[in-house]
């Protein structure tokens, strides 16, 4: 007989969530990067946008990357992120970020 376990937990929760309007002549949206999980099994991550912080939030990006632009995204946008591990489960969500401008 073979046995099969599955991963039934999700990865802990990105950090240091950042989202920075871009603000030059050839780019516009918002910038959001983040620290990894530290889970060794994700495989993607996903960016969720609201208007306001308590609001809903809806996917705007995923891959595999710590980071992603929003392209219609604009000043004062509020963004979280969602790890997802090789199982398919996810993290909670990250602290929420508003979209400021400065350095990434």
């Amino acid at each position: 007989d073979t046995i099969l376990f599955r991963d039934a937990s999700g990865p802990p929760p990105v950090r240091n969530v950042r989202a920075r309007p871009l603000s030059d002549d050839t780019a516009s949206g918002v910038r959001v990067a983040w620290e990894p999980s530290p889970a060794p099994d994700v495989v993607a991550y996903r960016v969720e946008h609201a208007i306001i912080q308590p609001g809903v939030y809806t996917a705007v990006a995923s891959g595999a990357e710590t980071s992603a632009t929003h392209a219609s995204g604009s000043q004062n946008d509020w963004y979280r992120v969602i790890a997802i591990d090789a199982s398919g489960n996810e993290s909670p969500p990250s602290a929420p970020s508003r979209a400021l401008s400065g350095d990434l």
